[in-house]
């Protein structure tokens, strides 16, 4: 092989480590890029799991107090039928009173 032969190959040789370099620059790139997005994505999820967790707890809080809305509507109807029979009650006994009977 000539001197220019032997140059060419080691030219040849050197990019071809250059090109492999680059590669491996890419693809560290790539895979730190990667890392990167599944760390937001990871935080993401927190995000989501937290906002979850705190609307669960407020549909909770909701329907706990809807109950107690209800059972305190149903207090009040019940509490608007004793007062109806006691005027009822009433009522009857002043009828009875005034009765021409007695």
């Amino acid at each position: 092989m000539s001197f220019a032969q032997l140059e060419a190959a080691r030219k040849a040789e050197i990019e071809k480590f250059m090109a492999l370099r680059d590669q491996i620059v890419r693809v560290s790139q790539a895979l730190l890029q990667k890392a990167e997005v599944q760390e937001d994505l990871k935080e993401q999820k927190k995000e989501l799991d937290a906002d979850l967790s705190k609307r669960e707890d407020e549909s909770f809080d909701y329907a706990r107090e809807m109950r107690l809305v209800t059972e305190a509507a149903e207090d009040a109807r019940a509490e608007q039928e004793v007062a109806a029979a006691r005027r009822q009650a009433k009522s009857d006994i002043i009828d009875v009173i005034r009765s021409p009977l007695n």
